[in-house]
């Protein structure tokens, strides 16, 4: 009996699994042909179920983007940056969504931690640089958009 009820719950298990994984691919399918309004109720299953898989936050905190819900990815991505703090990418994707959103305090302390952890992306000098333009901070901008070439 313990063997068919431990056959039973890996095969459950299995199927499960499996289950989630199609849930994903076919979130990401929607996502790559721009449907992240369809995409978005399989993520947000994903990630109430596993909560601390960090791809299924990431493609929901970008499909949130995609359909302007910048409150909520800003969540998604404040989130990311503490499960994975040496991860460049989403705090250039937290400062991008500040800079979206007109919390410019916030935006310049982001683009540095992520160049902090990855300065050979040209992209996170030029979001930078078209930052500092904005605050009208000329020099700073000239310095990035020159690294962003140069990189």
């Amino acid at each position: 009996m313990r063997a068919y009820l431990l056959i039973c719950a890996v095969i459950s298990l299995s199927l499960q699994a499996q289950t989630d994984s199609d849930m994903n691919n076919n979130a990401a399918a929607l996502m790559n042909s721009g449907q992240y309004e369809k995409a978005l109720p399989l993520l947000e299953e994903l990630v109430s179920q596993y909560p601390e898989n960090t791809m299924y936050r990431h493609n929901r905190a970008v499909s949130y983007f995609n359909l302007k819900k910048y409150a909520e990815a800003l969540n998604d991505y404040l989130i990311l940056n503490r499960a994975m703090p040496d991860y460049a990418e989403y705090y250039f994707q937290t400062g991008n969504l500040y800079e979206t959103m007109d919390s410019l305090d916030k935006v310049e302390y982001y683009y540095n931690k992520a160049l902090a952890r990855e300065s050979e992306n040209f992209m996170y000098y030029f979001k930078r640089g078209t930052f500092y333009l904005k605050t009208e901070q000329y020099g700073k901008a000239i310095m990035d958009f020159t690294n962003s070439i140069m990189i």
